[in-house]
């Protein structure tokens, strides 16, 4: 009866808030949790913890009467319970206290950058920076705990220990440095290997909390001894100095000099061909690397370039192995690939003339292979879509004379691409790309790519392909110009398609909408037949408002009024430059009532703020001699947006108010 009784308080927990409310009721359930804490029935302590970790979740305000028990009864049942799944759920407690206390230091942290007072709760009361002296010791004895199979993916006491330290050092940051290094240097070189792995863990437990200035000489000094443990005798603690210098990469590589950079990359390169569980962390450690050496435009060299045509060689052999689908490894090697290129000199571009056909080759043979059962097909789709990831990776890279030799057969294998299913969206990336690199040179690809791209339009249900296909028109526009106005009618079709239709995820809409000036700008003049129904849909869109109490949908909004800002802004850019600035002056009235809304309103963010002076900037820049337009531009509200804008602490909406607020006094003298 007991365990059904706490099961069921368990279950009403998240609806017991006006009882929590009420100190009185409060204690009584808190008082039966904690009584049920030391019953000598293990499932009924295990039970109890939970309830006390939901609480701490849902009911933090309220802590504090009970902190002082909480920590005996957790520390007392980490410590000595001998029951691990009541250990699990004690430390369980502490994980969701650390989460809590994080956010609410973030929160706190936030409103002093801001210079705005935290009002509505108290300032957080900091019970695990409290507990921690004590807490950590105990943590740090579990983590000899570990599997002696490194293969079991069971959660131990040794994962939960590590988990639950992490979590701490992403609350209490730098704090926590001093209570763990003593303990990693005492046994980091330990005989025994579950000492050494603890420490290892331990490390690697509290590396993304604190800065690279409060841990970087422990990272510096630690690189040389992880390495030496890739070759240690025990696999579990190879495993565990893999992941820890996966997450050295990850948190602190600004700490770290070329040299050491060059070892790491050395040794995990030497782990590509280890078991998956390794494998990955590798794969990850590489791809960390890479993302810290990127460069616009690229360095000169780097530490990638000695060794880059192995280490494509080795990561892109993982996925030929049998055993590929084990820890993911094939997306985290296909992923660091994209990485190294992205990542890598200009020493090396001549590498990528031979790597390009090398992976479309790949590219071809994955969509001539035949898959009969459904973990074949699903393995063709993601190797197709991996490849085409890699193929757009080279054409952001490539320059377009290297390119253009492959092309043809670039693209029609990334045509064929488009019609396997779970690998359209890379597809389409991956030709968006070429579109980039090639500009007018693709138009030849047209006639083949419009149809497929207006059925990715079509697919309103699959909300990511339809804003990539709405990425894919903004990409032809930039690139082709008026080229694209022959298939203008079918493209502006499946955009009206998608605003009429009320069935369609909302975050495309915006997308479509701010589409509508790419196209007017791509075309010009050839934009007026779609004028009066765009029109309509931008005035509809503009007068959306959002209640001031929900925050998600004010995002939303702002969201939308800036792709409407973007589209009235391309049009009468696009109509300009065709000369046909006469079939939207009508419509002028109409786009400074919007304006004037937006100078009235308190939600709007920033974007917003700078996508309406320019906006304003654009009206007058290409209209501003009419009569009619000097009219409207002597409205109070227009000198009121300026000066938000021109006070703003945003540079970049200074500088574009500055120009905006000069074409608009133009205009007016």
């Amino acid at each position: 009866m007991r365990y059904s009784a706490l099961q069921a308080l368990k279950n009403s927990l998240l609806f017991i808030r006006k009882n929590m409310d009420n100190k009185q009721e409060r204690d009584f359930i808190l008082s039966a949790i904690c009584e049920a804490c030391n019953n000598p029935v293990h499932k009924i302590k295990t039970l109890a913890f939970q309830c006390l970790d939901t609480i701490a979740e849902y009911y933090y305000e309220y802590l504090q009467d009970y902190m002082t028990n909480i920590y005996q009864l957790t520390t007392d049942a980490i410590s000595n319970e001998n029951e691990e799944g009541v250990k699990m759920a004690a430390i369980e407690v502490w994980n969701t206290l650390s989460e809590m206390e994080s956010a609410l230091i973030d929160e706190e942290k936030e409103a002093i950058e801001m210079g705005t007072p935290l009002t509505g709760r108290a300032p957080c009361p900091r019970y695990v920076q409290a507990a921690m002296e004590h807490l950590v010791p105990l943590l740090l004895r579990l983590l000899t705990l570990q599997n002696e199979d490194d293969e079991d993916d069971t959660q131990n006491l040794q994962e939960s220990a590590a988990t639950c330290l992490e979590l701490m050092s992403q609350t209490v940051e730098g704090l926590i440095v001093p209570h763990v290094m003593p303990y990693v240097q005492q046994n980091i070189q330990s005989q025994e290997w579950r000492m050494r792995d603890a420490a290892i863990v331990a490390f690697m437990s509290i590396l993304d909390g604190p800065s690279t200035s409060d841990i970087g000489q422990y990272v510096d000094q630690s690189i040389q001894v992880m390495l030496q443990s890739f070759q240690d005798d025990h696999p579990v603690v190879r495993g565990s100095a893999v992941h820890c210098v996966r997450k050295i990469c990850a948190h602190h590589l600004e700490g770290l000099s070329s040299e050491k950079l060059n070892a790491i990359l050395t040794a995990v390169d030497q782990k590509l061909g280890d078991r998956p569980s390794i494998v990955a962390p590798a794969c990850s450690a590489i791809f960390e690397i890479c993302q810290g050496l990127k460069q616009v435009p690229p360095a000169p060299t780097n530490i990638l370039s000695n060794g880059m045509v192995q280490l494509m060689t080795n990561l892109i052999n993982v996925t030929d192995r049998p055993d590929s689908a084990e820890h993911n490894i094939r997306v985290i090697a296909m992923s660091a690939a994209g990485a190294v290129i992205q990542a890598s000199a200009m020493d090396v571009d001549g590498v990528f003339g031979d790597l390009l056909p090398a992976i479309l080759a790949r590219l071809e043979a994955a969509l001539n292979s035949q898959a009969v059962s459904n973990d074949d097909k699903e393995f063709r789709a993601q190797m197709i879509g991996q490849l085409a990831a890699l193929i757009q990776t080279l054409y952001h890279r490539m320059s377009k004379e290297a390119v253009l030799p492959h092309s043809d057969r670039v693209m029609n294998a990334l045509l064929k691409s488009l019609n396997t299913r779970n690998a359209a969206e890379e597809a389409f990336m991956a030709i968006a790309a070429v579109v980039s690199n090639l500009e007018q040179d693709f138009a030849k690809y047209l006639d083949a790519f419009i149809p497929l791209l207006l059925q990715g339009l079509g697919t309103l249900e699959l909300t990511n392909l339809c804003l990539i296909c709405t990425g894919g028109v903004v990409d032809l526009c930039a690139s082709l110009q008026n080229l694209i106005q022959p298939y203008a009618d079918g493209i502006m079709e499946a955009m009206f398609n998608i605003i009429r239709d009320v069935s369609v995820h909302r975050d495309v809409k915006p997308a479509v909408i701010s589409c509508f000036g790419d196209v007017a700008m791509a075309i010009g003049a050839a934009y007026q037949p779609y004028m009066q129904l765009t029109m309509m849909l931008l005035m509809q869109a503009s007068q959306q408002q959002a209640p001031d109490d929900n925050d998600d949908m004010v995002a939303f909004i702002n969201k939308l009024r800036c792709s409407v800002l973007e589209a009235y802004s391309g049009i009468i850019v696009g109509l300009a430059e065709g000369n046909a600035l006469a079939i939207i002056v009508p419509n002028v009235p109409n786009i400074m009532s919007f304006l004037s809304l937006l100078s009235n309103d308190g939600s709007k963010d920033e974007t917003v703020l700078q996508k309406a002076v320019t906006l304003l900037g654009d009206i007058a820049n290409e209209m501003g001699d009419k009569p009619e337009i000097k009219q409207q531009m002597n409205q109070p509200f227009v000198a009121q947006l300026m000066r938000e804008a021109l006070s703003s602490q945003n540079e970049t909406i200074r500088q574009e108010a500055q120009w905006a607020a000069e074409v608009v006094q133009k205009a007016m003298t």
